[in-house]
């Protein structure tokens, strides 16, 4: 979610660019701000400055008229409308054929457990840098490329498909002929996990713009 301080830059970034703000006093500058952040809520600073400056060089400027949140959200594509089940597939598919039902069922058997070993792996990797030791890094690297990929709600969203198919045990021990039918399944699964999480993180978003505690005025909002 975009900081008040980069709803700000934003919004400074617009006027510099010759797009007046609406006029607006101290509360309903408050009220848009949290409206321009729930809408933005997967977006990060450094990206809502990325979207300014994509829509900034489309053809919206044309109208000469102040955005709506919405239309920053789309200036560079919706990251979120990325369809990665495949992928995700094929890292659990990859994993249990390179280490093995047994690896994985103690390495990484659940959500959690694959979590904790890939943040063990960015902190081995850490270490191993500030020391110089390349061997170790390389090592750490290369281990979490075989992981399943984060975020952390992607992976959960991995382990749901994965038990669809019969956790690990079940899809290390399937034959030829079932893999189409598992990737189907895994990839219902999965899918259905991330939409059903991005609808509770929007129910939760509506939610605090109607509840929050009210923020500070804008710096050199108007009044």
């Amino acid at each position: 979610m975009p900081t008040h301080e980069g709803i700000a830059k934003c919004w400074a970034v617009l006027e510099a660019e010759g797009f007046a703000r609406p006029h607006a006093d101290a509360q309903a500058t408050e009220t848009s701000i949290r409206t321009w952040a729930a809408i933005l809520a997967d977006v990060s600073d450094d990206r809502l400055q990325a979207l300014t400056l994509a829509w900034l060089r489309s053809s919206a400027v044309k109208f000469g008229r102040w955005p709506h949140a919405g239309e920053l959200l789309h200036a560079l594509g919706d990251e979120q409308q990325v369809d990665d089940a495949d992928e995700a597939w094929s890292e659990v598919l990859s994993l249990v054929r390179w280490r093995g039902i047994e690896w994985c069922r103690a390495k990484v058997g659940d959500a959690d457990a694959a979590i904790a070993a890939r943040q063990r792996l960015v902190d081995i990797y850490r270490e191993a840098v500030a020391k110089g030791d390349q061997m170790r890094a390389r090592d750490a690297e290369d281990m979490g490329k075989r992981l399943v990929r984060g975020p952390e709600e992607r992976i959960r969203a991995a382990y749901v498909g994965l038990a669809a198919v019969g956790g690990w045990r079940g899809l290390g021990m399937s034959e030829t002929d079932q893999e189409t039918a598992n990737r189907a399944s895994f990839r219902a699964a999965y899918r259905s996990h991330r939409q059903r999480a991005q609808l509770t993180r929007t129910e939760a978003q509506v939610a605090g713009l109607l509840d929050a505690p009210r923020l500070r005025a804008l710096p050199g909002g108007r009044s």
